[in-house]
C-alpha cells in the first residue's frame, strides 16, 4: 500500500515540476566575413551571446561546443614535448645555478627546440619568452654578447612589455637588456603582409591576435616573428617570419582540409542559401549534434557604415527557419535585439489567445513567413470627440503612401511584438 502511494506521488510530482527550460544555440552563418570589420562583428557577437546567456528565460548551449564542430582536432598530443621542455629548461636552471653555463645552454637550446615546434599549440608563448631570456642571461654569463642580444631581442619581440628587475637579476643584464630595447624600440620597422586560401582565417603574431586574412601588418620590429594561422575546419599553419627594417616581407599560405571540413561546408551552404531559405535539415544537423532545441542563425552585413544583424529561428524537428528581421546593431541597441529575441521565443512557447496564428506576412514582403504583423487599433468611440486627422486610418494611409512613394530600397525591422517599422534612407 504505502509503495503504491509513493509511486502515485512520483508521478504527480514529475507532472507538476517545472520543465526545463529549452537549449538555445547561436550560431553565425555569414557566407563571406568581411576582414576589415571582423574584429568588431566578432565582438558584437559575443556581446549579443553574453545578453542573451543573462537571460534567465534562456539557456544557451555553451559556445565552445559549436566550435569544437570546426576546430581540427590536435594530430597529436603535446603534452608530453611540453613536459619534456620544462623538464629541460628545468635542468638549464639547475646548471646555470651550479656555475655550468655550457650544460646549461645545451639544456636550454634543447627546451627551445622543443618550444618552436609546437608553439602554435602552445596555450601562451610564455615557456617560449622564458626560455630566450634563460640563454640569453647564459650566454652574457659567456661573454657572448652578440648572441645574448639576439635572445634579448626575441624576449622583446615576444612581449616588447618586458622589464627586468634588478633585485632579482645581475644589473650587468639588467643594463645590457635595457640597452637591447632602447634600440628595438628606436629601429627601422617593417610590415607584413599575409594571403590565405581559403580567405578570413585568424592571423596571431606573437601569441596575439591581429586580424583576418588578407591583412598587412605595419609597424613589424624587424627580426623574427611567431605566426599562427587557422580557419575552422583547415589544419593550422605556423611559422617564424623575419622581417628586415624598412621591408615589406609577403606570405602566401594554402591551408590544407582537415576533419572538420564538412562541417564548415555546411554551415556556408546555410549562410549562402541565407536565412529563411536555408535547408531545414541542415539546420537540423546542428541542432542534433550540440543537443539545442532552438537555433538562432545570424548574419552580420554592413550598410552606410553601420552593423546590421539578419537573425532567424529553427525549432529542432522544425519544417523552416523562421526570419525574426534585420537589426541595427549600433551601441546600446544589442538589449533590445534580445527583447525581441526573447519574446518571439515566449510567444511560440506560450502563443496568446487572442493572437490569431493564421494571419501571417506575405512571402514577398517578409521573405519567407512566420512573422505576425500587429493587430488594428480600435476605433475611436463616437463620443470621444477625436476628429478626422487624429484617427487611426488617417495616419495609416499617409504612412502606406510615404512607402509607395519612396525610390529607394527600404530596410525592414521586424519584430513580433512591434510588427513592421519601416525606414526610408535617402
Amino acid at each position: 500500500m504505502l509503495r503504491a502511494i509513493a509511486l502515485t506521488l512520483v508521478f504527480l510530482l514529475s507532472d507538476i515540476a517545472p520543465a526545463a527550460e529549452p537549449a538555445v544555440l547561436l550560431m553565425e552563418v555569414t557566407p563571406r566575413p568581411d576582414p576589415e570589420w571582423r574584429d568588431r562583428d566578432v565582438r558584437t557577437l559575443r556581446a549579443f551571446r553574453g545578453l542573451l546567456d543573462a537571460r534567465s528565460g534562456l539557456r544557451m548551449v555553451p559556445q565552445r561546443e559549436l566550435e569544437a564542430l570546426f576546430k581540427e582536432p590536435a594530430e597529436r598530443s603535446i603534452q608530453p614535448h611540453k613536459m619534456s621542455a620544462r623538464e629541460h629548461f628545468k635542468k638549464g636552471k639547475g646548471f646555470s645555478e651550479r656555475l655550468k653555463p655550457k650544460q646549461a645552454i645545451w639544456e636550454f637550446t634543447e627546451a627551445l627546440r622543443i618550444l618552436r615546434a609546437i608553439f602554435s599549440s602552445l596555450d601562451s608563448l610564455v615557456d617560449l619568452e622564458e626560455a630566450h631570456l634563460q640563454l640569453g642571461m647564459t650566454y652574457q654569463a659567456l661573454g657572448k654578447d652578440r648572441k645574448a642580444a639576439h635572445e634579448y631581442r626575441m624576449v622583446l619581440l615576444l612581449n616588447p612589455q618586458r622589464k627586468l628587475d634588478d633585485t632579482t637579476v645581475n644589473p650587468v643584464v639588467v643594463k645590457s637588456f635595457n640597452r637591447k630595447r632602447e634600440r628595438l624600440l628606436t629601429s627601422m620597422t617593417g610590415s607584413i603582409s599575409l594571403i590565405t586560401r581559403p580567405r578570413g582565417a585568424r592571423v596571431d603574431m606573437n601569441g596575439r591576435l591581429v586580424g583576418y586574412t588578407p591583412i598587412t601588418i605595419p609597424g613589424v620590429y624587424p627580426g623574427e616573428h611567431y605566426f599562427t594561422v587557422n580557419h575552422d575546419g583547415y589544419k593550422t599553419w605556423s611559422g617564424v617570419l623575419r622581417v628586415k627594417p624598412g621591408a615589406l616581407e609577403k606570405k602566401e599560405v594554402f591551408l590544407a582540409e582537415g576533419q572538420r571540413i564538412r562541417w564548415v561546408r555546411l554551415r556556408n551552404r546555410i549562410g549562402q542559401a541565407g536565412i529563411g531559405q536555408a535547408s531545414a535539415q541542415d539546420v537540423e544537423k546542428f541542432a542534433n549534434a550540440v543537443g539545442a532545441d532552438w537555433l538562432l542563425l545570424a548574419i552580420v552585413s554592413h550598410q552606410g557604415g553601420r552593423a546590421m544583424l539578419e537573425l532567424g529561428i529553427f525549432e529542432s524537428g522544425g519544417q523552416q527557419v523562421n526570419p525574426l528581421g534585420i537589426f541595427a546593431v549600433e551601441e546600446g541597441q544589442l538589449a533590445q535585439v534580445v527583447e525581441s529575441v526573447e519574446g518571439w521565443l515566449q510567444d511560440n512557447r506560450k502563443p496568446s489567445p487572442k493572437t490569431d496564428i493564421s494571419r501571417k506576412l506575405p512571402d514577398d514582403i517578409h521573405g519567407g513567413g512566420g512573422l505576425l504583423p500587429p493587430p488594428l487599433p480600435p476605433p475611436h468611440p463616437p463620443d470621444s470627440g477625436a476628429t478626422w486627422y487624429e484617427s487611426w486610418w488617417f495616419w495609416t494611409a499617409v504612412g502606406v503612401i510615404a512607402a509607395g512613394a519612396a525610390t529607394v530600397p527600404l530596410t525592414l525591422y521586424i519584430t513580433r511584438d512591434s510588427g513592421i517599422k519601416i525606414d526610408v534612407y535617402r
